[in-house]
């Protein structure tokens, strides 16, 4: 356990000191990257309807500015007695705005494509696909808060699901 937290104090004061050492332009410039985290809780409709408590981490790198593209893994769990767990990996592609950067704030639009797990007894295979936008808010100018609506769908073998996630969490820029 005492590893783990010098490891999260390590990680935490590297995203805080490194971008001091790098020269960029602003947060979605050539050679930014975003790390995040984010939970949300949404309700889907489809075969089942049913709640969902979410956890999701990306990775992005701008190849250009504004650009960005990266991974997604996803952790859900459900909360309406189906007793399943999915765990899904993504890629991941936004178009971020620095129209507000004077107001460090960098909205996007973006959408991730990929493939997951879920697991209730029997594991089923299938596919997710992820379409939205939100901001990110620079509290520093390395650190913020990311608020991003999506649409979420998926199909893993007889269960079908589809709705919109209110994801909040936090960014870490690079």
């Amino acid at each position: 356990m005492k590893k783990a937290g010098w490891l999260g104090a390590m990680v935490l004061l590297l995203m805080l000191a490194l971008p001091g050492w790098a020269e960029q332009k602003n947060a979605v410039s050539k050679g930014s990257i975003w790390i995040d985290g984010t939970a949300s809780y949404q309700s889907f409709s489809g075969d089942y309807d049913y709640n969902l408590f979410t956890l999701s981490g990306s990775g992005l790198y701008f190849v250009i500015n504004h650009l960005g593209v990266g991974g997604t893994l996803i952790y859900s769990s459900e909360s309406n007695g189906y007793d399943f767990s999915m765990l899904g990996l993504a890629g991941k592609v936004i178009y971020a705005f620095d129209n507000f950067a004077d107001k460090n704030i960098y909205p996007f639009a973006g959408g991730s494509i990929g493939f997951g797990s879920i697991s209730n007894g029997d594991t089923e295979s299938g596919f997710l696909l992820e379409l939205g936008g939100g901001m990110n808010y620079l509290l520093k100018k390395n650190l913020g808060i990311l608020a991003e609506l999506v649409f979420r769908s998926g199909s893993y073998g007889d269960i079908d699901y589809s709705g919109f996630a209110l994801n909040v969490g936090i960014v870490g820029v690079l």
